[in-house]
């Protein structure tokens, strides 16, 4: 019987390493994923992705974003790998400790990568906002995973809805870590962030307006940081479900799978691990949301450096 070493080694049944195939050659790695319905490899090698926090969810998002074959990938994190992500942050080891989370990120994603750009940036988000910007100008889609707060994710909502690109954000329920909440804002229709929420502090929202929000050199001293959901526990199954529900569901905006479907790419979507209860969500737009009222009008028209975000299905 075949089996691994301690390591990882291939071996055969006499524990002896299995020698590599020196005339092993990767043909073509999208192969089985260009016969799934209405794919477009075409269409998803011209997309750029902004992952916004490459934890718990934001590596997973990233494992999926490369092995898809995105022509680039913005990683943006300012913490260093700790002993506790080693269980559910996929991309880190042990020798990652202590280092950068993008750099690590990047190198263990280059042994997946068949034609990604990677770009790593190990900045505050918050703090040097403006990076961000500039990143979202050349970005196709994003993905939140930085657990800053509420009115990050309303700053994050009113800078896509004002580039005109789609976006979602989650992560796991910080009471139970068994939960997965994640939710889709589509380019310029449909409920945004806002919409799904009754914040109290209007005075910050004033000052994170679409008019305002490319404006913004930093968002510190400006939004408040709520810090429940660094109290909070996850397990790897709950992260790396999540994930593939988050890119899941831009993905399928990207590629128009509606027309196949019949039905919109939900809201929201609840996955209770406790339970096995899925809940989603399709809403409409709040008529008094002050982000959707600045930009409800126009079409996403890309940065010039990138391909179309939409192009003809294949037939």
């Amino acid at each position: 019987m075949s089996g691994h070493t301690l390591s990882g080694t291939d071996t055969e049944g006499d524990g002896k390493a299995v020698p590599e195939n020196p005339n092993a050659k990767i043909v073509d790695p999208y192969l089985k994923q260009k016969r799934t319905v209405n794919w477009n490899q075409e269409l998803i090698e011209s997309q750029v992705g902004l992952v916004l926090g490459v934890g718990g969810v934001g590596s997973t998002v990233a494992m999926n974003l490369v092995r898809m074959g995105f022509r680039k990938v913005f990683l943006i994190d300012r913490d260093i790998v700790d002993d506790h992500n080693l269980n559910r942050q996929i991309l880190y080891k042990k020798e990652h400790v202590g280092k950068p989370k993008v750099f690590c990120a990047a190198e263990a994603l280059q042994a997946h990568n068949y034609r990604t750009e990677l770009v790593p940036l190990h900045i505050d988000a918050v703090a040097q906002w403006q990076q961000v910007v500039q990143c979202a100008r050349q970005s196709t889609c994003v993905f939140n995973g930085i657990d800053f707060g509420d009115y990050w994710d309303y700053a994050v909502s009113s800078l896509c809805r004002k580039l005109g690109i789609p976006h979602a954000l989650g992560g796991t329920d910080p009471i139970t870590g068994h939960a997965v909440f994640y939710d889709f804002f589509a380019e310029r229709h449909g409920p945004c962030a806002l919409c799904l929420a009754e914040p109290k502090h209007r005075e910050v929202l004033a000052r994170i307006l679409p008019e305002h929000i490319l404006d913004l050199p930093t968002l510190h001293g400006i939004i408040p940081k709520d810090d429940q959901y660094r109290k909070g526990g996850s397990v790897v199954w709950a992260c790396g479900a999540g994930a593939d529900i988050m890119v899941g569901m831009v993905i399928d905006h990207i590629l128009h799978m509606e027309t196949v479907t019949g039905r919109p790419t939900p809201t929201r979507i609840f996955f209770n691990m406790l339970s096995w209860e899925l809940e989603k969500y399709t809403l409409e737009p709040l008529q008094t949301c002050e982000f959707c009222r600045q930009t409800q009008s126009g079409a996403f028209v890309p940065p010039a450096d990138t391909a179309p975000a939409v192009n003809p299905l294949p037939k």
